[in-house]
């Protein structure tokens, strides 16, 4: 018999279920039983004919001490390692199968002066019999001077409060004077966004020190807005006028560079990766934070997942999402992260659209592709040898363990590769 406490809190949400995943060699009357403290015991009866077993359960609440018993009569059981869950529908956590994707980190490790995304991963638990599966976990600042930093250890995802001497705005610890300057530039694109929202025009051309232009306004709407509304649901007046202005005028000085076309393209990014256009006053600075070169709050896994397949076609190779350059490439690709005005260069632009064309044998025309022309032309990521063709560098297979040589180093059947970027173990049977 074997007893274990779990303890449900503020991360579990009424209707989520736990997920226990075990190997078995017993007989069919060995059971699990749980109860709460003041609760009545339920039990579920084992079933001894398959190896692999899945019992979920549904009933459990929020903020509850829960003891399981595991009663195994005759023969042996034992839970797989890692698979113990918390799950909630849906969660981004879960590759295809129901088994938990890779951790991953955008800001490569715990990094205070970053703020980051990490998606994958067991969050909440220990290393044998539980946790919680989740949607990306940002990190943010939890108090004038304090962090709630993610990072990834191994496959598990760990929630550290960090002290930011300096003071923490928009998930990132001030480091020193120049990162305060930076942390400002985003206290006032969220700033903007605000003022976007709640239609405050006025503030914004003042500070750009230009005059409104109705007429302008009128031909971009023609022009940019009426096609952006096409295929979504209905777009409320407030943020028709808010993404119009921001077409029209830009926010900030970068914004304003940037010219009309390049900021309504940076709005059919966001819909082209969400699936919807901008309303809130969170998503209208992810938009300013897009058109200033800054990795949005929010991502979207199958967004993401789409340009993973445009680098692995562009690079010969699986994106290594710890290594910044693939990182970079595959944000821009997946969200159109734009280039500050005054850092573009036109010439490697054009070098740019010339590789994308003997890639794809075409130019560029959509969003999509001018993204990937952008990733292309800034990011740095870059080929590598491949010398077995499982779409990892020699120089990743020898960080991995793996054999560069051999493509299926474990002789599982899988390509290392294709294992890799899956979440598996390219080492592992």
């Amino acid at each position: 018999m074997e007893i274990v406490e779990f303890k449900v809190d503020n991360n579990f949400e009424a209707g989520d279920r736990l997920i226990l995943d075990y190997n078995t060699n017993i007989d069919s009357t060995s059971t699990i039983s749980y109860r709460s403290k003041t609760g009545t015991e339920k039990i579920i009866e084992l079933s001894e004919f398959a190896k692999k077993h899945r019992v979920e359960i549904k009933d459990l609440d929020p903020f509850t001490v829960y003891y399981f018993v595991v009663w195994v009569r005759s023969g042996s059981l034992s839970f797989n390692t890692g698979q113990q869950m918390i799950a909630t529908g849906g969660s981004k956590s879960l590759d295809e199968n129901g088994y938990i994707k890779q951790c991953q980190d955008t800001s490569g490790k715990k990094n205070v002066f970053e703020k980051g995304v990490v998606s994958g991963g067991l969050y909440g638990g220990n290393y044998w019999y539980y946790g919680y599966l989740h949607d990306d976990l940002v990190d943010r600042c939890s108090g004038l001077k304090e962090k709630t930093e993610f990072y990834c250890d191994g496959n598990n995802v760990v929630r550290e409060i960090i002290k930011c001497e300096n003071g923490c705005v928009d998930g990132v610890c001030v480091e020193n004077t120049d990162t305060k300057k930076e942390i400002t530039s985003l206290a006032d694109m969220v700033e903007n966004a605000k003022r976007l929202q709640n239609n405050k025009l006025d503030e914004i051309l003042s500070e750009l020190k230009v005059f409104r232009d109705a007429v302008k306004e009128q031909a971009n709407k023609k022009k940019y807005l009426e096609k952006l509304t096409k295929n979504v649901e209905k777009v409320s007046q407030n943020a028709e006028a808010a993404l119009n202005n921001f077409i029209t005028y830009g926010v900030d000085d970068n914004t304003k560079r940037l010219g009309e076309g390049e900021r309504a393209a940076v709005i059919y990014s966001y819909k082209a990766a969400f699936n919807k256009l901008p309303e809130t006053e969170e998503e209208l600075a992810d938009v300013i934070k897009i058109a200033n070169g800054r990795w949005p709050s929010v991502t979207k896994q199958e967004a993401e997942k789409k340009a993973k397949g445009q680098f692995e076609k562009i690079y010969k190779k699986i994106a290594d999402m710890n290594n910044p350059r693939d990182n970079a490439a595959i944000t821009v690709m997946a969200y159109g992260l734009k280039q500050k005005a005054e850092n573009r260069n036109l010439d490697s632009e054009k070098q740019g659209i010339k590789i994308f064309k003997n890639i794809y044998g075409f130019n560029p025309s959509t969003t999509e592709d001018w993204n990937s022309m952008q990733a292309i032309t800034y990011s740095g990521a870059s080929r590598g040898i491949d010398a077995d063709g499982d779409l990892l560098t020699d120089e990743r297979e020898k960080e991995l363990g793996t054999d560069p040589k051999n493509s299926d180093t474990d002789g599982d059947g899988y390509k290392d590769g294709v294992e890799v970027a899956n979440g598996y173990g390219p080492l592992k049977k």
